[in-house]
């Protein structure tokens, strides 16, 4: 179950981070290249979104013999609080890239990026965290 944990949370994270690294490298490609090349890039968060799924299935039973202690562990409070935010920018990048397919490509790809960077960096921030809390 674990496995199937740590696979969840890279399947997660990875997409996020083609995402991010990816618009550093096409910033130097014509805008209507460029946004042609990411609205395919965002398509990756389908990926993002069975991977968010897993770990949650998994996270779930992994913290069985966790909850009845949830109190006096500040950091998986903090771990799982990340990960509902998480949740949240995952599906904000959804909208807002469905948002850049349909109608204004410019304003709806920095709305884009700039939940995909607050993901990577939440992301991180969860994995550290588990680091941190089940050395």
């Amino acid at each position: 179950m674990l496995i199937t944990h740590f696979l969840g949370m890279t399947l997660a994270i990875g997409p996020i981070a083609v995402i991010v690294f990816s618009r550093m490298a096409t910033s130097k490609m014509e805008q209507e290249l460029t946004a042609g090349f990411m609205h395919g890039l965002f398509r990756l968060n389908t990926v993002a979104h069975i991977g968010i799924t897993l770990a949650l299935v998994s996270g779930g039973y992994l913290m069985t013999p966790f909850w009845s202690i949830l109190g006096s562990m500040p950091f998986l409070i903090a771990k799982l609080g990340l990960f509902v935010v998480l949740l949240f920018t995952l599906s904000m990048i959804s909208v807002a890239s469905r948002k850049a397919r349909e109608n204004q490509p410019g304003s709806s790809i920095r709305k884009t990026m700039n939940w995909a960077r607050v993901s990577f960096v939440v992301g991180l921030t969860i994995v550290v965290l588990a680091a941190l809390v089940f050395k």
